[in-house]
């Protein structure tokens, strides 16, 4: 590791740096960037077309980099997910401990990051994991000029998966001289450490026809601690079964408490049953000693006593070390054609990531070896031949400073574009590009219980032949099972870390899964205004597509038996198609006329035939209205599609067996299920609808507000069905459901499948308010210089339900994560910002709305539904000590994030995750100094 390096840096930073720095960190709606001059064409993401001063109908927010520089934040995603319309699903503060650990993947509106399109200068950029989105981790962000969100779907424009919107991330062009970064950020409790170092050049050559451009950037963080450092995390809530509930009494079903522990596991273990021996656990060492039961006491958790918790094994942060560099050059092979080539290498890892450790439910012999002998008396007195022991099995570890399984993912990515744009006289404009990228991702469980090893080793007994502890699967009679336990190590089971180091490395290994991801993308598009009408130029753009996205994995042998307690992934292989046409137009209607100072229309058209799934249709109309001067009206209608993705396709096919009930013949049955992919799979459908004004006072200069309402409806969801609610909808009269579930001759259930299906439907619907005032400050105080900005974003969700077209369950104000994809009603952010010629300062509130634990959540079957807001705020500062006319700078900064050390609320979130990370900042108070130059 970089300890004494990282901490040189972050030494010299400090001395070299006081005070804080600037956070302008809003998002500027796409009405809100300087207007281009007549001479300019600026392309919005919400459209192909480009034209001086175009207003896109669809809502687009732009993040400048000066607003990425001001926050110190060292990831794009930082920024982009302290805006209100994106949801920080899977983050490296959000813990997943499989290939997506770490990871830093956009999610608009909580739809899910399968649903939004992430563009790099409007190319398609190779997938960093099986289901198609692209982390963040891997981009510089020194290299960021701005960042365009389209907040509505854009499949007409872009393709599949802009169902939500699009981020397209914009590189720095025609960047002159050289450019660096060093911060160093802690939090108040010395933990979340980061170093971040990133450098920029540009230079031109031959007399000024060519560029090139250089960036690179390094970044490690070494993560937060465990829950158990902070006070919240070691309050222990929990949502668990309410053991003193009875029907028609005044207690609910369910409890949401703090202080839980669980009943019936320990790390030395504890006996369960039968009665007699019940609540005898096993010290560190092995002695039986009492164990004490909590008030009240369910069969799984307590509230009290001594049973164990888990905040330890949860971080609040993934460690994460990434590097990224990349280089383009262009060239003018003729004045008005230009070619450009790009190559960018990125790596990231999470080398560090904590892992839950296994509960079991254990079967104990009286002759187990290891049995103390004061159990096996009380045994024999009583004829007992076994008892339960449950156990929290964190001593597989070989070390027991780190009881737990360590996550390592390492990502590495190539990609390459050429590319080429020229124009014509007659004021046609066109480009190609092709693109191929790599991904090869690797992933490691180290310390995975395997659980046939686990229950050989703890079966220990003395060999009656030379008095020698052994598993007693090796003495058996069938040649089978004394092969299958060959190596077979007796394991110690009481007590935590009572067993020998040869029998943990026995009963546990390396979950391994290599993914190995290829893109091959190529577009030639062109624009232009063919003729005009008496409103203006009519302009067109229309172009072709080509993909070609493939996947590749290895897994252990353990995994494709199923044999880890955590995670068994499974071997993928596949590629998909697809070919593309697009066409969009801009047609004036009016232009100044006494009922409408501009009217246009916006529409597309993009079909696309996939190798999977067929050819589809994605289209959009919209229309942008300026009644007044200072009042702009916009709608948008939408289709938007999104192709099944490689792990819906690909995914291994699996059989299990499974109990189920025949609502046909009355009997209880037990069946084969079928798991994974499906190549059958369509396209999801969305219809999206937007409809906003815009309101620029001429009254106020700088005074710019926007409210904007949507709506999405998504069909033909990709998702899986319960084995038992695809029999019983089948049995009530859903034909389409019959095809899941087969019956033999007799009429008898033999075979379910619960493989990928499109069934399920899922509907969004809020209202996005912006507000921005910009002013100079001598208007309030005449001898001062520099500007004033205000600015808030605040997005209100009145409806996320998704319905697999029996149930339907509505996650808007559900913000506890209990389930995926749940958000607050309200979510802001407000920035009130200073800046003049050196000095810049600001401070930024962050609100996420109070909730509910469960969206199904009523007085009787839940004693507490409620989850408190919280606001976060953000000061930030820089002052410039050097800056001349020739470009060089001398900038230091620096940022104190939730400056009040706000705790997270207690969520029932999902097992013993104690909060929203999705939602709420765990790591406290934190902060971060640095400088940045240009030479």
């Amino acid at each position: 590791m970089l300890d004494s390096r990282k901490r040189m840096l972050l030494s010299a930073v400090a001395t070299l740096s006081f005070g804080l720095s600037p956070t302008l960190a809003a998002a500027q709606a796409a009405d809100v960037p300087p207007e281009p001059s007549e001479s300019e064409e600026v392309v919005v993401t919400g459209s192909r077309i480009a034209r001086a001063g175009f207003s896109a109908p669809t809502p687009t927010t732009v993040v400048n980099a000066e607003e990425l520089e001001r926050t110190g934040a060292s990831n794009v995603a930082q920024l982009l997910n302290t805006l209100p319309a994106f949801r920080a699903t899977v983050s490296s503060s959000v813990r997943t401990f499989t290939m997506d650990s770490g990871a830093n993947y956009m999610d608009l509106r909580g739809l899910g990051i399968a649903r939004t399109l992430t563009l790099v200068n409007g190319q398609r950029h190779v997938p960093s994991n099986i289901t198609g989105q692209v982390d963040l981790n891997l981009i510089p962000s020194i290299l960021i000029d701005r960042i365009d969100v389209v907040t509505g779907g854009a499949s007409a424009a872009y393709g599949s998966d802009a169902v939500a919107g699009v981020v397209n991330l914009l590189y720095k062009e025609d960047f002159e001289g050289l450019q660096g970064d060093v911060q160093g950020g802690v939090s108040r409790y010395g933990d979340n450490e980061e170093v971040n170092v990133s450098l920029l050049y540009g230079a031109a050559f031959a007399d000024g026809r060519g560029h090139l451009t250089l960036a690179g950037q390094f970044v490690d963080n070494e993560g937060g601690s465990g829950y158990d450092t902070r006070e919240w995390g070691r309050t222990n809530y929990l949502l668990w079964a309410n053991p003193n509930y009875t029907p028609g009494g005044t207690e609910p079903t369910r409890l949401f408490v703090g202080g839980v522990s669980q009943s019936n596991t320990t790390l030395g273990g504890v006996i369960n049953a039968p009665g007699v021996l019940r609540g005898i656990q096993f010290a560190d060492d092995g002695a039986p000693i009492p164990f004490i039961y909590g008030n009240p006491v369910g069969p799984q958790n307590m509230v009290g006593g001594t049973g164990t918790v888990l905040a330890p094994y949860q971080l609040t942060k993934a460690p994460l070390s990434r590097a990224a560099v990349n280089a383009r050059v262009t060239y003018d092979i003729t004045p008005s054609i230009e070619f450009a080539g790009e190559f960018s290498a990125s790596y990231a890892e999470v080398a560090d990531g904590r892992g839950g450790t296994a509960q079991r439910q254990l079967t104990i012999q009286r002759d187990n070896a290891f049995l103390p002998e004061s159990i096996r008396d009380v045994m024999t007195a009583n004829s007992i031949t076994s008892f339960t022991l449950g156990r929290q099995i964190s001593d597989v570890s070989l070390d027991p400073e780190r009881p737990w399984y360590i996550v390592n993912n390492e990502a590495t990515v190539y990609r390459g574009v050429l590319s080429l744009a020229g124009s014509f006289e007659s004021g046609w404009s066109w480009d190609a590009y092709y693109e191929h990228g790599q991904t090869s991702h690797d992933e490691f469980l180290v310390g995975n219980l395997i659980v046939p090893n686990f229950l050989r080793a703890i079966d220990a007994v003395v060999n009656p032949a030379n008095g020698a502890t052994v598993c007693r699967s090796t003495l058996s009679p069938d040649a089978a099972v004394r092969a299958a336990a060959a190596g077979c190590v007796p394991y110690d089971v009481f007590g935590n870390f009572a067993r020998s180091d040869e029998a943990a490395r026995y009963a546990s290994g390396n979950t391994v899964n290599n993914v190995d991801l290829s893109e091959d993308a190529a577009s030639i598009s062109a624009q232009g205004n063919p003729f005009s009408t008496w409103a203006g130029p009519i302009s067109v753009a229309f172009g072709m597509e080509y993909r070609r996205d493939s996947v590749s994995t290895e897994t252990d042998a353990i995994s494709q038996a199923d044999g880890f307690n955590n995670y068994n992934p499974k071997p993928i292989s596949g590629d998909y198609i697809v070919s593309e046409g697009f066409v969009e137009t801009v047609i004036p209607l009016a232009e100044g006329a006494p009922f409408a100072r501009s009217l246009e229309f916006n529409g597309g058209v993009r079909i696309a035939d996939y190798n999977y799934g067929g050819s589809v249709t994605s289209w959009k109309a919209g229309l942008s209205y300026r009644p007044l001067e200072d009042v702009r009206l916009r709608f948008t209608r939408s289709r938007d599609v999104r192709a099944p993705n490689m792990n819906e396709l690909f995914s291994t096919t699996a059989t299990l067996t499974q109990a189920v009930i025949d609502p046909e013949l009355n009997t209880n049955v037990t069946v084969q299920i079928i798991t994974g992919g499906n190549q059958a799979l369509t396209p999801e459908f969305a219809n999206t609808t937007t409809l906003g004004i815009v309101l620029e006072p001429s009254w106020a200069p700088g005074l710019r507000a926007s409210v904007d309402a949507y709506d999405i409806e998504i069909e033909d969801v990709i998702s899986t069905l319960n084995p038992q609610d695809a029999i019983n909808r089948c049995f009530a009269g859903e034909i389409e459901r019959c095809a899941s579930v087969q019956r033999n001759s007799a009429g008898g259930l033999t075979r379910v499948s619960q493989q990928f299906q499109n069934f399920a439907s899922l509907q969004t619907r809020g209202v996005d308010f912006e507000l921005l005032y910009q002013l100079p400050i001598e208007d309030l105080f005449e001898s001062m210089p520099g500007d004033l900005t205000f600015r808030l974003l605040t997005t209100y969700v009145d409806k996320l339900e998704t319905s697999d077209g029996l149930t339907a369950i509505d996650v808007a104000g559900e913000t506890s994560g209990l389930r995926v994809g749940g958000v607050p009603h309200w979510t802001g952010r407000g920035i009130i910002a200073y800046d003049n010629d050196r000095l810049s300062l600001s401070t930024t509130l962050r609100y996420v709305g109070n909730g509910k634990q469960d969206a199904l959540g009523t007085p009787q079957n839940i004693n507490d539904n409620t989850v408190p807001s919280r606001t976060y705020m953000q000061l930030a500062g820089s002052y410039t000590f050097i800056e001349r006319d020739d470009g060089r700078r001398l900038q230091f900064f620096g940022v104190i994030d939730n400056v009040f050390d706000s705790d997270p609320p207690p969520t029932a979130g999902t097992s013993w995750i104690q909060t929203n990370s999705a939602l709420f900042d765990l790591n406290g108070r934190s902060y971060t100094l640095g400088v940045r130059f240009k030479y």
